[in-house]
């Protein structure tokens, strides 16, 4: 006989359906194209496949086991000089931590570092799991809107006075700042991040940076570290991961780099969660971080992703829907603005957006999937962003291919 259950109240309010859980299963069932998701659609270069194989074959009995909790010497190793550079300075072991994926990353830091009631703001379109895992440490989401604006993720913008606004003071303890950003692509400019420290400043706020896109960098524009600008390392924590660099993103390896006190903080929640990360695949992501700076991986990885970002762009306009050409990460918005609302839009007693509705309609009758962007925004800025529909470019060329004969 099954006992009363009530979850507790930490996770009571997460929604049981997400829109991965959605629109993923929908396109199997469906057989649709899977434009939505961002995951790479293609197996991980041959180097990378044969580097994680010999660290699991590995004689060295220590291979499969328990590594160090802070992160495999091997991968930190590496870690240690990427941010050395990008962060114009020395970093030290205890500056480093690596965890689950950038997902862990990023709750392990908001547990360690905001206590209950306090306030963090979230740029939206954001991550769909910012808010939600905010809240999970008992805190409280603030949102500041991106304003759209122009046919590229560099040009939508962020009001900086509104921005001031959402600041409670004594309650507001930081940013959570993602560059490349996820939606809209915007690659953030130094001028811009600027303004953004100098706010962090005067108001004595932490800025929890999700740089998971940064090798993904398009148009002559620079990735940029919020903990490189002057006097931002010490109120800056860093995450990022190896999945979207290396098409890797279920190996789940990511990392923190951050002041001494603050990254002993995340450890020590670190080692009550999974006390370390899966032991060869941090072997073998060390090592093929390293390799693909002499391999021409390096080098010719953005030159992958703009080819097919140009080949989904010109799928986009040969439809009639205008793109929000990505400066950065991996996705394209699409405006549906031109397609007529009654071929989609179907009565509902849910409370979703045009978007929403469009997504269901594009993938049960057309065959393709995308993603709504208002799955990355609250619902009081639903009218800013429901034109648009995300795409995700990290597909095989045959995909795109395919997407653009069903959507004809």
């Amino acid at each position: 006989m099954a006992i009363p259950f009530r979850a507790a109240a930490r996770v009571a309010d997460i929604p049981p359906t997400t829109v991965w859980s959605e629109f993923t299963p929908l396109a199997i069932e469906v057989g649709a194209i899977n434009l939505g998701q961002g995951f790479p659609a293609y197996t991980p270069d041959p180097f990378v496949r044969e580097l994680a194989a010999a660290a699991v074959q590995s004689e060295d009995p220590m291979a499969n086991q328990y590594c160090r909790s802070q992160g495999h010497p091997e991968l930190v190793k590496w870690i240690q000089k990427r941010y050395s550079e990008l962060l114009k300075r020395d970093i030290n072991l205890a500056q480093i931590e690596v965890t689950n994926g950038t997902t862990q990353a990023i709750n392990l830091t908001l547990q360690a570092c905001v206590d209950a009631g306090q306030e963090v703001i979230i740029l939206e379109p954001h991550f769909d799991t910012y808010g939600m895992g905010i809240e999970m440490a008992s805190a409280i989401p603030k949102y500041v809107s991106l304003h759209p604006k122009g046919t590229t993720g560099n040009e939508w913008y962020l009001d900086f006075d509104e921005l001031k606004a959402a600041i409670t003071p004594g309650k507001t303890r930081g940013i959570l700042f993602n560059t490349p950003q996820n939606v809209p692509g915007k690659v953030w400019t130094l001028q811009e991040m600027e303004q953004i420290a100098k706010i962090a400043t005067e108001n004595n706020l932490l800025i929890f940076a999700d740089e998971v896109y940064d090798r993904l960098v398009f148009d002559g524009c620079e990735h940029i570290s919020m903990g490189s600008l002057p006097g931002m390392f010490e109120r800056t924590i860093t995450m990022a991961s190896c999945g979207k660099t290396l098409a890797t993103t279920g190996w789940k390896v990511g990392w923190v780099v951050a002041p001494e006190p603050i990254c002993q903080a995340i450890h020590n929640a670190q080692t009550l969660q999974s006390f370390c990360i899966c032991t060869p695949l941090q072997m073998a992501a060390g090592r093929a971080l390293e390799a693909m700076a002499h391999n021409g991986y390096l080098e010719d990885l953005p030159k992958r992703y703009l080819a097919r970002r140009e080949q989904l762009c010109d799928v986009l306009r040969d439809i009639g829907l205008t793109p929000t050409v990505p400066q950065g990460a991996f996705f394209v918005l699409a405006d549906i603005t031109s397609v007529p609302e009654k071929l989609y839009v179907k009565p509902t007693d849910e409370d979703i957006a045009k978007d929403w509705h469009f997504c269901r309609w594009m993938t049960r009758d057309l065959g393709v999937t995308a993603i709504p962007t208002t799955a990355f925004c609250r619902k009081e800025s639903r009218h800013m962003y429901e034109k648009y529909i995300r795409f995700a470019f990290c597909k095989s060329e045959e995909n795109i291919t395919e997407a653009g004969k069903r959507l004809q």
